[in-house]
């Protein structure tokens, strides 16, 4: 499809986004026109996605605990031991490799930190993105406040890109091989650049599938597709990405007896707080591998040419069609591990990094290593240690012998043992408590209890709207529904056959 004159301002603003690898480096909020055109878009979905593009702030969740405060130099130090070199014995034993990249997308759903590394503390930080599980990453501030997004033969319909065999397996681009997508860092690495195209591709199937041959005439096929295509992601986030990600019982004892520490106002709704962001949902960095059994052609793809075949992190202007991704060597097809060569798994949840992500090839990443820029950002959001937050909590506390068992003398020589950075606490929690199969409890109660709070907090979510909902949509093992589930009704598994 052809991309019309008008969306020249949307262009000039992605063209100016740096390239960037895992890190929240985008250079700049959407231009005000573009909320402009949103609030003055028909939709009440439109116009509440206008509003909440500007109204996220992020908030502590123990406001009352001090700030932790490591010895100069130390956290560098800590995060040159944090280099994942355990080989097979450090892979996942259940957990597919796919959720990695699924945690990513819902991360860029949920939050966008502007403030610069190398800053000191802020009162106020905004969040660019809406802190709700509403897909606006997907739907930016919908066809009327971006156009640039929807095809202009049926604006309902996403945009769809082509591979350079001319198959609509991409994410649609400019002729610069820019993505032209609700966030850009959804172009930062294949998998989740593959993931966005078909979540794309699962809203055009709604509409054109499900949608316009059964609803009546009256009601607005845009705003029921989004309904049903949101309805069913925050499903499978609460019964499938977040059991799996968290210790047992941990989802069901949240939504029985109701949330103890994520907190807030109702009537100005919840907001992101930086134990989750900088800290508690920052595990997805551990589940990285080095390579992966990509698809038939590439069986050990790196996590290098993952970001290569990108344009925001890379340099391609059309995705080669021999990178298009095989999703039953990433996911589970109807419960069954039935992938050609095998199904590809995440490494444990630990306090280890592969190599790669310890020099990322950005010069603009300064320090290039994200376990630094990790440890970095939680003295900037004036986090607190790992052991105020499991008292503050109630919770168990991992004791001073269990954090330098085994440990390098830069635990104990900075008292980390005693007093550890928030991060860093909870991947060993994962690794002590979780055995490298979950987030230990702390981890666990404070994601849980954000993503139901953002869902209970949204009077747009199924929870607010109708908590008893289940997906109306094919699944394995209906009423159960998984992320797998959603690409198989897609009939985007395998691409390439």
């Amino acid at each position: 499809m052809s991309i019309d004159d008008a969306t020249t301002e949307a262009l000039d603003f992605l063209g100016k986004l740096p390239r960037h690898h895992g890190e929240e480096t985008i250079a700049t909020a959407a231009p005000p026109a573009m909320l402009a055109r949103a609030a003055a878009a028909d939709s009440p979905l439109h116009a509440a996605a206008a509003a909440d593009a500007t109204s996220g702030t992020f908030v502590k969740m123990f406001p009352e605990l001090s700030p932790f405060v490591p010895p100069p130099g130390s956290l560098a130090a800590l995060a040159t031991t944090m280099v994942d070199n355990t080989g097979p014995a450090g892979d996942h034993p259940s957990l597919p490799a796919g959720y990695t990249y699924l945690g990513q997308f819902i991360d860029h759903d949920l939050s966008l930190d502007l403030t610069p590394l190398g800053d000191g503390p802020a009162g106020v930080i905004s969040n660019f993105r809406s802190p709700r599980l509403d897909l606006d990453s997907l739907y930016g501030l919908g066809p009327g406040g971006t156009p640039f997004l929807y095809r202009h033969d049926d604006p309902q319909q996403f945009l769809i890109g082509q591979t350079d065999a001319n198959r609509a397996n991409d994410l649609p681009r400019a002729a610069s091989g820019t993505a032209l997508i609700g966030d850009p860092r959804n172009d930062e690495n294949l998998v989740v650049a593959q993931l966005h195209t078909a979540m794309l591709k699962f809203h055009n199937k709604v509409l054109t599938d499900w949608v316009r041959p059964n609803l009546p005439p009256q009601f607005d096929d845009f705003d029921e597709t989004r309904r049903i295509v949101t309805f069913h992601y925050q499903y499978l986030i609460l019964n499938d990405f977040l059991e799996r990600i968290t210790m047992p019982g941990t989802v069901a004892d949240v939504l029985t007896n109701g949330r103890r520490f994520f907190t807030f106002d109702q009537a100005v709704g919840p907001q992101i707080p930086v134990e989750f962001s900088a800290a508690a949902y920052r595990f997805g960095h551990s589940l990285v591998r080095e390579t992966y059994n990509f698809n038939k052609n590439f069986p050990g793809a790196s996590l290098h040419q993952l970001f290569e075949f990108t344009a925001a992190s890379g340099s391609i202007t059309k995705l080669p069609d021999i990178w298009v991704i095989d999703w039953r060597r990433f996911l589970p097809v109807n419960g069954h591990e039935n992938a050609p060569g095998g199904m590809t798994h995440t490494r444990q949840i630990d306090s280890m990094l592969v190599p790669t992500l310890h020099g990322l090839p950005n010069p603009g990443a300064n320090p290039p290593s994200l376990a630094s820029r990790n440890l970095l950002r939680g003295v900037q959001k004036e986090l607190p240690s790992g052991q105020d937050v499991a008292d503050r909590m109630g919770l168990p506390k991992l004791s001073p012998v269990d954090l330098a068992a085994g440990a390098p003398a830069v635990v104990t020589d900075n008292d980390f043992h005693n007093r550890s950075p928030l991060w860093w606490y909870l991947l060993k929690e994962a690794q002590i408590v979780g055995g490298g199969a979950t987030l230990g409890p702390v981890g666990s109660r404070i994601v849980v209890e954000v993503f139901v709070g953002l869902l209970q907090g949204d009077p747009r979510s199924f929870l607010s709207r109708k908590a008893d909902w289940v997906p109306e949509l094919p699944s394995g093992f209906p009423p159960h529904y998984e992320i797998a589930d959603l690409l198989n009704w897609v009939n985007d598994l395998n691409p390439l056959g």
